[in-house]
């Protein structure tokens, strides 16, 4: 057999080790000393107070010799063992091959004279020994129970077992060869005994451990001989009576847990020997929460299925209840599945959307310190999922410009509104079945609406995969009013439709054995020892695991719970603390023991409180002092030094952080103890420190200077510190724009404005400018409307000259449309173009249109696309103002002042043509080609697209939301396959929502989800229009959105027209709207916006032909002007075809024939031009009409069969399958009518087929209906 050479403590690892202890003492004793000094008069100012501890803290040679310890242990132990006590990791045995078993011998053998180092881990190389004198002892226990006679009580009965039990083990003959063990034992626990003072109540007080506790002194502890710790209290709790055991069959069960489960009940309890005092609870461990966490890893396992899901659990409690330490429990898997963890946790000093973005940011840094194939995968996700978009998130995720390895752009004020989509489209490329995300959201109940909106987005979006949520609130801080309450509300009732598993978790107060099992594991005693301390304390707590560990902690100040080092166990006295008065909450209790503090302590925790429950300990050095970041985190340690110690305040990295909210709160509440509005003033006074002494770190600093001033800002009456501050807060409100935080950033400039007084105009004009014009825009980022306006005033008032005011005066135009006043907005504009330099006409006569339109035309015939692209980018303000004014008014004048739009988009493309090109010259050309096309000008139109698309990769593609659509609206829908024109749209509206565009996502929509109508997808039927429509507008949160609910309505009467279902046996016919309060609305904007007008007639118009009702659809054509200057070119594609098979069908009724005559030639004409260049959108259109035609007006029935056939034959291979089934309809007609019934059953079959194909129930039960009315059935 090995056996392993154990080398002697030499005399200088003795010195060393009696070095370490001693240094730990001074450092102790110095440190209260310190913070003796610390102590502050009444009379005493702040600055002289902060001086006083800055020379405290410089003159003080008692900081921490980590480096000292560091270097005594090594000597001690051959390496510094900081992680383990100074033991060696078990693996070093391991690998010099000795077990357990021998290492013992080795032990025996050697006695207890020689000297030796002791052996790594030893814990489990004794557990043999333990286990064996446990079985030892339960072998007693039986055979007294069989041997006994039963005494007179039960309490004599176990006092006997208790003597029969220590004699038999303290007994020479049953110890002799145990004695070394005692000595392994007192060398492994390195306790410092010996010097230990007796706590009060240890010899001879009344204690908790039995009501008659032994006086006699003559019985040694057999701890002292070497055996368990908790074996040891059990036979002196028998000895003292056995109050804790009721029968010999309780002392039976508590040997037999020592026995199953010696992890708990004895190297647990070994380890206790080396215990200094101080009362320590198990990590890591949770108690009375069993069923919780299954819940929660069931919900966990439930999103990690194949395929993964999506999940959200709910946890609710009170304070102090657990909540957190409950998701903690499902760490340590996550960790084996590869999962990551993003806590996102709510502080209620801070921004709610700065924490967001923090713990995904961290989540970032996380990733780039990973492994790097996920970084990898991650990186495309991103790069693919966002593309421009991640520029958003450049400022609040610094971290993502080094994940994706670019400098991304700083993202626009008018962006804010894309962030919800943006941040979506990021989660969904960072979780997947491959990298397993779970996103904690804890303290819910400090998030705002905009938070808790953004967190409804990200939980109910059904394309998330492998992604549980986690959502933590305390019970008490969340009234049936609450936000959170409503948006949980909402989340909830719609699961089922969004297929969302949800799971909600209340953790209850801590019964009555949880608490006794907490107090077992802290004081490594029997739960049946612990069982009446237990339930004193169950009673005053209520069962609050915090509000428990905080009261054991106060007794052990109090001495009511103290460590025996003689007993080498905790002991209390159980009277006293039952007749103990306690605070009715955690708070309370928190507040009682800082203000036992020295008033040093006190201060320096009330500065701490101010910055937060986490801060900077360079930040909490440098309200002392402007000394490096290294001289300010040494005044932290010695400041909070004792806080440190007792737990109060954690180290995390360079970061400091109070151990729960509730110890921040009773921190930052001692302020109130002093005086009113006592917490103001000290946040502006550490303000004021901070600012003073930030020096070169103040830009880093600069949020956190100026957050702690405008706490204060009440307190600040000198005009030129309210000046100051109001820059301040201008710098901030800018670094936040930056940062794409519109949130933050509209609170620092609201605030920086309310400091602007009406001097400041003249004497700071750049400064009240700038902050009166970014605070608007930001208020109209946000959707504040009216405050937008209201900010926009001062600059409109006090600016020096309408450059200056050209922003003000945008924002003032886009809130007007945000309220539907587009009629003050294009006043406005004209008001604004004018100061600028530019006139435009009051009304507009077509003959002006015709000039400036032939003046442009000729500017464009006389350039090319290169040249106008060459063209160097502009730096003249006063025309990029021009361009920007001039964008608004086309976007609001299409649909209120049409002819007046020519003019404005004639004027763009003459500006952008004249000394240099500007971002917004791609817009200009998109809505030239606009124009152009609406004037049959298809080949001018198609240059101008050109050079708008050349235009747009020239700058980056802004405003490509508008331009893209616009174009397809106009000059693509001539030249391109129109169901290409459907995807761009619907593409365009997802960049459209990138850039916080709303309404040309709206539009976007609309206009894809009409053409999707009228061009199907191969493949696709109108409910996955439908549906698609309702997902697209669900993700993009446009449901509330009055543009929308517009638009909305007139699709959904279209669709509702198609799709719904009706008994064939009455014919269906056409309805509009379902109920008269929407009728009423549409008429509403009917009446304000003619381009929503005619959209809306010329699609009853094509319904009312569809259903064969041609006297209603007659009425909506006469609605319809013919002679219009402009419309969307796309849109009168559908109307030109439906006013052609609208004519032919009155012409054979012989209404108005004159009159419909004209239009039908008219039709015709205009899709045989068009035809010219895209055969695939209008040919079998053509084909159809000129069937019409050939039987209505010359009755060639023949030629008529022909084109008929034609038309059903192309529209098929074009993918029109809509209009390859009215083609058969009317083919079908034909024959009817003419007689030739057995070819009308065939193409109504047909007909009724590629109806139901393409997803119109409605209308193929019209076709079944009329086949009756045929007899052809």
């Amino acid at each position: 057999e090995m056996e392993m050479e154990i080398e002697p403590l030499d005399s200088s690892a003795l010195e060393a080790s009696v070095s370490v202890f001693a240094n730990r003492k001074r450092q102790a004793r110095s440190t209260e000393d310190e913070l003796a000094s610390f102590r502050i008069s009444q009379t005493t100012s702040f600055d002289d107070f902060l001086q006083q501890i800055i020379e405290n803290v410089e003159n003080s040679d008692s900081l921490p010799k980590q480096k000292d310890e560091d270097q005594a242990k090594t000597a001690l132990y051959g390496k510094n063992p900081s992680a383990d006590n100074g033991l060696l990791e078990e693996a070093e045995l391991n690998s010099q091959g000795k077990g357990s078993t021998e290492t013992l011998k080795v032990w025996q053998e050697e006695g207890t004279g020689s000297s030796r180092t002791m052996p790594s881990s030893p814990n489990k190389l004794i557990l043999p020994f333990l286990l064996g004198t446990v079985r030892l002892a339960l072998d007693v226990v039986r055979d007294y129970r069989q041997q006994s006679q039963a005494l007179s009580d039960g309490s004599s009965d176990l006092q006997t077992l208790g003597r029969v039990l220590y004699e038999h083990f303290a007994a020479p003959e049953a110890s002799s060869s145990l004695l070394s063990l005692g000595l392994i034992q007192r060398l492994m626990a390195d306790d410092d005994a010996s010097t230990a003072h007796s706590a009060p109540g240890e010899d001879g007080d009344a204690s908790s451990l039995g009501p008659t506790k032994r006086t006699k002194t003559d019985f040694v502890p057999l701890f002292g001989l070497g055996y368990p710790i908790r074996l040891s209290t059990l036979i002196d709790c028998l000895m003292d009576g056995g109050a804790a055991f009721a029968s010999i069959t309780d002392v039976e069960e508590e040997l037999k847990d020592m026995l199953d489960y010696p992890d708990r009940y004895l190297l647990d309890t070994m380890n206790s020997v080396s215990n200094d005092g101080q009362l320590r609870f198990p990590e890591n461990r949770l108690y009375g929460r069993d069923e919780q966490v299954g819940a929660l890893m069931s919900a966990y396992d439930n999103v990690m299925q194949k395929g993964g899901k999506r999940g959200l659990v709910v946890i609710s409690g009170y304070a102090g209840s657990g909540k957190t330490s409950l998701v903690e429990q499902i760490r340590p898997r996550l960790h084996i599945d590869g999962a990551m963890i993003i806590s996102c946790k709510f502080d209620i000093q801070e921004q709610p959307m700065s924490s967001f973005f923090r713990a995904f940011d961290e989540y970032c840094h996380r990733l780039l310190a990973g492994e790097q194939d996920r970084l990898s995968d991650v990186r495309a996700s991103i790069s693919s999922a966002l593309g421009s978009m991640a520029s958003l998130l450049r400022g609040p995720m610094p971290c993502l410009n080094e994940i994706l390895g670019v400098d991304l752009p700083v993202a626009e004020a008018e962006t804010n509104d894309a962030l919800p989509y943006t941040i979506r489209m990021f989660v969904r490329a960072i979780s997947g079945p491959s990298h397993p995300v779970v996103v904690v959201f804890d303290d819910l109940h400090w998030a705002n609406e905009t938070c808790l909106g953004l967190i409804k987005l990200l939980v109910t979006d059904p394309e998330l995969k492998s992604l549980l949520f986690v959502g933590c609130y305390r019970e008490e801080e969340v009234p049936d009013d609450h936000p959170l309450r409503e948006c949980l509300g909402e989340i909830i009732m719609d699961a089922e439709s969004t297929k969302l598993p949800v799971s909600t978790i209340c953790l209850d107060p801590l019964d009555k054995d949880s608490i006794n099992s907490l107090l077992s594991d802290a004081l490594s005693l029997s739960t049946r020892l612990t069982r009446p301390l237990a339930d004193a304390l169950h009673m005053k707590t209520g069962g609050n695991p915090m509000f428990v560990r905080q009261l054991m902690k106060s007794l052990t100040d109090e001495r009511l719970l103290t460590y025996s080092a003689s007993l080498r166990r905790w002991d209390w006295n159980i009277d006293a603390i039952t007749e103990k008065s306690v605070p009715v909450n955690n708070v309370g209790l928190l507040i009682n023991k800082m203000k036992a503090y020295e008033p040093g302590v006190q201060f320096a925790l009330e500065v701490a409180s101010c910055l937060g429950t986490t801060f900077q300990s360079a930040t909490f050095g440098r309200v002392f002092s402007s000394t490096s970041t290294d001289a300010g985190e040494s005044i932290a340690g010695a400041c909070l030094g004792t806080v440190i110690a007792d737990g109060i305040i954690i180290k995390v990295g360079q970061s400091l952080k109070f151990a729960h909210d509730l110890i921040w709160q009773a921190a930052y509440n001692l302020l109130e103890l002093e005086s009113q509005g006592e917490k103001e003033l000290m946040h502006l006074q550490v303000g004021r420190q901070l600012l003073r002494n930030a020096g070169e770190e103040r830009d880093k600093m600069l949020s956190t200077i100026v957050d702690q001033l405008n706490r204060g800002v009440r307190f600040v009456v000198d005009d030129s510190e309210k000046r100051q501050l109001a820059e301040l807060n201008l710098h901030a409100g800018e670094a936040e724009i930056a940062a794409s935080s519109f949130l933050a950033a509209s609170i620092y400039l609201l605030q920086g404005s309310i400091l602007i007084q009406q001097g400041d105009w003249d004497d700071n004009y750049d400064v009240c400018l700038r902050l009166f014009t970014l605070c608007a825009e930001a208020q109209l980022a946000l959707g504040n409307i009216d405050d937008a306006i209201i900010n926009v005033i001062p600059v409109l008032t006090h600016g020096r000259s309408p450059q200056d005011k050209v922003r003000a005066h945008l924002v003032y135009m886009k809130a007007k449309i945000a309220k539907s006043e587009q009629k003050e907005a294009i006043e406005r504009g004209l008001v604004v173009l004018e100061q600028l330099g530019e006139f435009f006409p009051q009304r507009v006569d077509q003959t002006e249109i015709v000039n400036t339109l032939a003046k442009t035309q000729a500017l464009l015939e006389s350039t090319t696309v290169e040249e106008i692209v060459r063209q160097k980018a502009t730096d003249d303000p006063t025309k990029i103002a021009v361009l920007s004014i001039l964008m608004v008014c086309v976007r609001i004048g299409v649909a209120t002042n049409p002819d007046l739009t020519l003019l404005f988009i004639c004027r763009s493309v003459e500006v952008s043509m004249a000394g240099g090109l500007a971002a917004e010259s791609s817009f200009a050309f998109s809505v030239g080609a606009f124009a152009f096309c609406w004037r049959d000008n298809h080949d001018l139109a198609a240059f101008c697209a050109q050079v708008a698309e050349s235009l747009l990769r020239k700058f980056d593609r802004k405003y490509a939301q508008s331009v893209i659509p616009v174009l397809n609206l106009s000059i693509y829908a001539y030249r391109k396959p129109l169901q290409s024109c459907a995807e761009a749209f619907l593409d365009s509206c997802r960049e459209a929502m990138a850039v916080g565009d709303v309404d040309w996502a709206i539009a976007s929509l609309q206009w894809g989800t009409n053409i999707s109508i009228s061009a199907p997808q191969r493949g696709k039927t109108l409910e996955d229009v439908q549906n698609a429509l309702a997902r697209i507008s669900e993700e993009n949160g446009l449901y509330g959105a009055e543009l929308f609910a517009n638009y909305r309505v007139y699709l959904d009467e279209v669709l509702w027209n198609l799709r719904s279902t009706n008994s064939a046996s009455t014919a269906p016919t056409v309805l509009f709207t379902h109920c008269p309060e929407e009728e009423e609305a549409m008429m509403a904007v009917m009446e304000k916006n003619q381009t929503y007008n005619r959209k809306v007639c010329s699609r009853r118009m094509w319904l009312a032909y569809l259903y064969r009702n041609y006297d209603f659809a007659a009425k909506m054509a006469a609605k319809i002007p013919e002679d219009c200057n402009f419309y969307y070119g796309i849109e009168r594609i559908p109307e030109t075809f439906s006013l052609g098979l609208i004519a032919f069908a009155l012409i054979r009724k012989g209404r108005d024939v004159e009159r419909w005559t004209r239009i039908s030639t008219d039709a015709m004409d205009k899709l045989s031009k068009w035809a010219v260049n895209s055969e695939w959108n209008f040919q079998h259109k053509l084909e159809l009409l000129k069937a019409e035609q050939a039987w209505t007006t010359s009755g060639d029935e023949l030629r008529a069969a022909d084109f008929y056939n034609a038309a059903i034959q192309t529209a098929g291979e074009h993918c029109f399958i809509n209009e390859q089934a009215l083609a058969c309809e009317r083919f079908a007609i034909f024959y009817g009518e003419t007689g030739d019934l057995g070819n009308a059953r065939k193409y109504f079959e047909l007909a009724e087929g590629y109806y139901r194909d393409w997803g119109a129930s409605r209308k193929a039960e019209d076709v079944l209906y009329l086949r009756q009315s045929y007899d052809v059935s």
